[in-house]
């Protein structure tokens, strides 16, 4: 906001002492406008703060998947999401689809014999806009996906009472049951033992075949 200005009559004697004049009592339009302006700008700032926390938190990954419970014999997703080009260029091209039904993971923790991580997923991506190309059977069959990853373990942290497991040469692919066509990814993965916690994020690689 910019500071108000006094403005001094210099033809006058008072007004070598400098003093400030009366300023006059703002409006109660301009009360209201600067009201509404400063939640405007407040809802701004919120936002743009909200941004930048979830392209930290996810970057521009086009996968993400996170699962508690994870080398149990109850593995349980808790985040899955799929976006960008291998999203709307196949998986989904309504670009409208939807997760749907029961979704088991299974995760193979690493193990100082076998220094790797591999995890997947079977899940149905309904598909919410009609193609009229597409029969109801068929639709059923196109929704059917299958993910699978495997990572090699590039570095182990355990300050503070971590043990973490971290790969950045991971793979992942995932894979439409009808037709066999897939889409691949390179991925992160980091394994928390600790808290029995897994977290992947990929990017597709632009390589999709059949």
């Amino acid at each position: 906001m910019n500071p108000y200005l006094d403005i001094l009559d210099f033809n006058s004697y008072d007004s070598i002492n400098l003093e400030a004049k009366e300023k006059p009592k703002p409006k109660d339009n301009d009360t209201t406008i600067g009201k509404i302006s400063l939640i405007l700008i407040i809802a701004f700032v919120a936002y743009m703060i909200w941004t930048i926390i979830d392209a930290y938190a996810y970057g521009e990954s086009d996968f993400v998947l996170e699962m508690s419970n994870a080398s149990t014999m109850n593995e349980k997703l808790t985040f899955f999401a799929i976006e960008g080009e291998s999203y709307r260029g196949g998986i989904c091209p309504s670009g409208q689809c939807n997760l749907e039904g029961n979704i088991d993971p299974s995760f193979s923790p690493p193990n100082p014999g076998n220094p790797s991580m591999s995890f997947g997923v079977d899940f149905i991506l309904k598909d919410n806009v009609p193609n009229p190309s597409i029969g109801p059977n068929e639709k059923a069959y196109l929704e059917r996906f299958s993910l699978s990853n495997y990572c090699r373990v590039d570095d182990i942290i355990e300050d503070n009472g971590q043990e973490n497991y971290t790969c950045h040469n991971g793979s992942t692919t995932i894979t439409r049951t009808f037709d066999s066509r897939s889409w691949d990814y390179n991925n992160n993965l980091i394994y928390d033992a600790k808290k029995n916690t897994l977290r992947a994020v990929g990017n597709y690689t632009g390589n999709s075949r059949r």
